[in-house]
């Protein structure tokens, strides 16, 4: 037993590490301000979305074809109402703050006001026919 603990020691001891602050900060870094479980999920999300000056433009437009009712239905699944508000305000106080990629997504829809409300109608709009002609079928 001796043999195998002498086998497995640490026979070198580690000298102490000090670690110092320089006081400098990563410029480099850039802010986040979700959750990382929602972050992660949201990037997932806008990897399966256009870049935001196109989405911008569809639902500024209604141009279905470049934004499909997919998108717009996981768009206002995973839309971060409760943080959204919050990720404006900031963004606002600090302009020249550089963000992690799903926060600069949501803060450029963010410049066109109720964004969530227009993507919202906009899906209603695209369903109602086939929602009517469902209606109508089952009577």
């Amino acid at each position: 037993m001796e043999m195998i603990e002498e086998l497995f020691s640490d026979k070198t001891k580690a000298a102490p590490t000090k670690i110092v602050d320089t006081g400098k900060i990563d410029l480099n870094k850039l802010k986040t301000f979700f959750a990382s479980e929602k972050q992660q999920g949201l990037f997932i999300m806008l990897s399966r979305l256009p870049k935001v000056e196109i989405l911008i433009s569809a639902v500024d437009n209604l141009n279905e074809k470049t934004v499909s009712t997919d998108n717009l239905q996981s768009l206002i699944k995973q839309w971060p109402a409760d943080e959204f508000d919050g990720l404006i305000q900031e963004a606002q106080e600090n302009p020249e703050e550089k963000w992690e990629k799903t926060e600069s997504y949501f803060i450029k829809l963010g410049t066109r006001k109720k964004f969530d409300i227009r993507i919202k109608l906009w899906f209603y709009k695209c369903q109602f026919d086939s929602n009517l002609s469902n209606l109508t079928n089952q009577q």
